[in-house]
């Protein structure tokens, strides 16, 4: 006979191992050394600029974004010359944003000042936050250990598909009629 009280606690333990949201990859970096390592990361002044910033580019489906990143700033945020919170309104951009600040703990470290251009809202945004993490990587190298992980560093070349002669989208058929 099989004991019932060790059955659930094996399913919740393989339920819990199964996936891992952002967040919780965000939340194991952030966890134990990765923090005080990230602290004492050294920097790269080579890459800045005449004016002491850091310029990368973003991409993501059409659009595109070029970063240029200030270190020791107070936390603004600039897209198009306007507050990214007027340019991209809602927590759920804001959370994108972010997220490599929160990620390697350099919140109000830095100012980003950048220009969107090309695509939707949330391509424009998914492309700051690659510019972003792109630009905070090269300035300081060893975050890219905590970056690399999470996949901000990596540009999602995901485009849309181009629509075939014949179809009425790039895979959609006419509706077959019998009769």
């Amino acid at each position: 006979m099989v004991d019932q009280s060790k059955a659930p606690a094996s399913k919740a333990a393989s339920s819990a191992d199964v996936g891992t949201s952002l967040g919780a990859k965000i939340d194991s970096a952030q966890n134990g050394n990765a923090a005080d390592a990230a602290e004492k990361m050294a920097v790269n002044p080579d890459v800045l600029d005449a004016k002491g910033r850091v310029y990368a580019t973003g991409k993501r489906k059409t659009a595109v974004a070029r970063v240029w990143l200030k270190p020791k700033g107070h936390g603004a945020f600039y897209v198009n010359g306007r507050p990214a919170g007027d340019v991209f309104p809602g927590a759920r951009f804001a959370s994108i944003l972010y997220r490599a600040f929160r990620a390697s703990h350099r919140m109000e470290q830095y100012d980003v000042m950048c220009t969107a251009q090309g695509g939707g809202v949330s391509a424009q945004v998914q492309a700051v936050c690659h510019g972003v993490s792109v630009a905070l990587q090269k300035y300081e190298p060893g975050l890219r250990s905590v970056l690399k992980p999470l996949g901000l560093l990596t540009r999602d070349a995901r485009r849309v598909e181009r629509k075939k002669p014949g179809l009425r989208k790039a895979r959609r058929k006419t509706q077959f009629s019998k009769r």
